[in-house]
């Protein structure tokens, strides 16, 4: 097994949880940490003994075989592009694509590279997330008929930061992203409709909205999610013979099914959130692939019909 050397850019404020998510990859190096700031690179990457560049040089080092893009929203294309065209196979946390046109660019642009290219969509690949999935496969657990997720958090940045741009972030792209995410990984179905109300500022920034969606095997899902308040912040997978309850569903180890006559307790190894997309984001580039078998172009591309779907 090969060790994918990873460049990291955005020394931000999920940094240090990526960081640690890399090294304890065991397929992954963080080797080298870029910024738009030099001083604030070379400060950061002295903790994780790696190197630190400009963002541009970082991409220059042909030691790099691959990019963690963490910066704001806004830049990802950009950045995305960039990478993809130094010859760099790329992971983008979420949302990695504002529009479903710079999403079709990109995937073309790594298809025809042989580059992979993969949205950071954590929860996906979490032992607990692929656990209730499997365990949804069996009658013992019932059918699925309905998701309810909330995330909606006040400290998801300060104001003023690029979490409150109104065209690139907000609450549905900042936080809503993980209960819709979390929804259409576990429907395992294509969305049939969808529709997102929300609260707006004066300035369009969504600060509380609600998503539906339907899919094409009738399951549906309500998703909460906001900034100005906090709320419990767990999901709900309801079946016709009892639901599954997760608190803190995007980062968690545990959660339990319930039923009229019993509570289930389910436990996973939980090391690091960040720790299991890496090292399925290495396993793929190790194969060759240009997109996840989970995270694919075609997941990314249903969260952004979601985006779209915002009254």
């Amino acid at each position: 097994m090969n060790t994918i050397n990873i460049g990291l850019l955005g020394p931000g404020k999920i940094a240090k949880r990526v960081a640690k998510g890399i090294m304890l990859a065991d397929n992954a190096n963080l080797y080298a940490v870029g910024s738009r700031d030099i001083n604030r690179a070379k400060e950061f990457a002295k903790e994780y003994n790696a190197l630190a560049y400009e963002n541009e040089d970082l991409l220059k080092d042909d030691n790099v075989d691959a990019v963690y893009i963490a910066i704001p929203n806004a830049y990802h294309f950009k950045w995305v592009m960039k990478a993809l065209n130094a010859g760099k196979h790329v992971i983008c946390e979420k949302p990695m694509f504002i529009n479903k046109y710079d999403c079709e660019e990109a995937f073309k642009l790594a298809k025809e590279k042989n580059l992979m290219l993969m949205e950071a969509m954590k929860s996906d690949f979490l032992p607990l997330t692929l656990k209730i999935k499997e365990l949804l496969k069996s009658s013992e657990y019932g059918k699925l008929l309905y998701i309810d997720g909330k995330y909606s958090s006040v400290t998801s940045g300060e104001p003023g930061s690029w979490v409150f741009d109104a065209k690139t972030a907000g609450g549905l792209r900042d936080v809503g992203i993980y209960p819709i995410s979390y929804s259409n990984f576990i429907a395992d179905s294509k969305i049939k409709d969808t529709i997102t109300i929300c609260k707006e500022s004066d300035d369009g920034l969504d600060l509380l909205g609600q998503t539906t969606i339907l899919y094409d095997n009738g399951v549906l899902a309500t998703c909460t999610s906001g900034l100005e308040l906090k709320t419990i912040n767990k999901i709900f997978i309801y079946t016709d013979k009892g639901y599954f309850e997760i608190e803190d569903f995007w980062k968690a180890g545990s959660g339990r099914f319930v039923t009229k006559d019993n509570i289930e307790e389910i436990k996973c190894e939980m090391f690091n959130d960040f720790m299991y997309e890496i090292k399925h984001f290495c396993d793929c580039v190790e194969k060759g692939l240009t997109e996840s078998p989970i995270a694919s172009k075609e997941a990314t591309m249903e969260i952004l019909k979601v985006f779209d779907g915002r009254r």
